[in-house]
């Protein structure tokens, strides 16, 4: 485990990270002696600083993978970064709502039209997916707690603008997402409390509507709201590409033009929406990262290789 492998001891006069080699034994993290000392070096810029962090279904479907984000979140703790984690659900309800014959109203991903769907998902984010998340982490070593956007008035939504064109029947009618929401507003004051208390907040994307209702957020946006309300010094989206590509470090320009272009078809269009809210509301930088490499926050945090997109305002 990380805590094994890492002895770091804070040098308040010098700001300095020691490390004892002794205990450079096996981890969960593929991180050599190297690596090691480079991740000691760079974290001083993000030491005291918010880090927000979407965490995709891929990562937490998979054992394993959750397994090893969550110590690569332990690391980032004990070097001294601020973590706050927004999980997704689209393809974690799944199986879930397929179980219970309801999969048909995820037909257009976020097309939520129904109460009871949206009751059904919120019980999976809140009491399935997020305490799965919160106990990974505190398996490792982590003091970890999860919330809902409607904890303390989190977060307060407003009706999504988003809509899909039925394209099973050709028709020209449009899918109104009812339950399916943006937020928009954030309540900051609980996520303060818990990072003055060194605790890592697990958010499920679920808030309160419209006339006291249940509303389901874009998990991006929602992340890009979060990051922007705490000043948060990085926003990371973990996301499966589907393929390998090249580091590219981008102005907010370059990017929104390189997806007009299509040229980066493994990125979405509410990545480069919440990619533009978050630079433009005092987010220092933005890292897309490949879910699917080995130690993926930490190399993704740190690195500038492969898999990687840099987004700088």
């Amino acid at each position: 485990m990380v805590r094994r492998k890492f002895n770091i001891i804070y040098s308040n006069t010098q700001k300095e990270l020691n490390i004892s080699a002794n205990n450079l034994q096996s981890t969960n993290c593929n991180l050599n002696p190297k690596a090691i000392k480079r991740l000691l070096a760079q974290s001083v810029d993000l030491k005291g600083e918010t880090v927000v962090i979407k965490l995709s279904a891929d990562i937490i479907n998979d054992d394993a993978q959750l397994a090893n984000f969550a110590e690569n979140v332990y690391l980032l703790t004990i070097l001294g970064i601020n973590v706050i984690i927004i999980h997704d659900y689209i393809q974690a309800i799944d199986s879930t709502l397929q179980l219970l014959g309801l999969s048909e109203d995820l037909k257009y991903k976020n097309n939520i039209t129904s109460y009871r769907t949206t009751q059904i998902i919120e019980m999976v984010l809140v009491g399935h997916i997020n305490p799965k998340i919160v106990s990974s982490l505190c398996n490792v070593g982590c003091m970890a707690m999860g919330i809902s956007g409607k904890s303390a008035n989190l977060i307060e939504a407003k009706k999504s603008g988003i809509s899909y064109s039925n394209e099973e029947t050709k028709s020209k009618s449009v899918i109104d997402l009812q339950f399916s929401t943006s937020p928009a507003m954030v309540n900051p004051e609980i996520l303060i409390s818990l990072e003055d208390a060194n605790l890592v907040t697990v958010i499920s994307p679920v808030s309160i509507g419209p006339n006291n209702s249940t509303c389901l957020l874009d998990v991006n946006i929602t992340s890009s709201v979060i990051a922007a309300s705490m000043t948060a010094k990085c926003l990371v989206f973990l996301t499966d590409f589907k393929q390998n590509i090249q580091f590219q470090d981008h102005s907010l320009s370059q990017f929104k033009k390189s997806y007009e272009n299509n040229q980066n078809s493994c990125i979405d269009q509410s990545i480069v929406q919440a990619t533009d809210g978050a630079l433009n509301n005092y987010v220092e930088r933005v890292r897309i990262i490949n879910s699917a490499i080995p130690d993926a926050l930490i190399e993704g945090l740190f690195n500038n290789t492969d898999n990687i997109i840099e987004v700088k305002l």
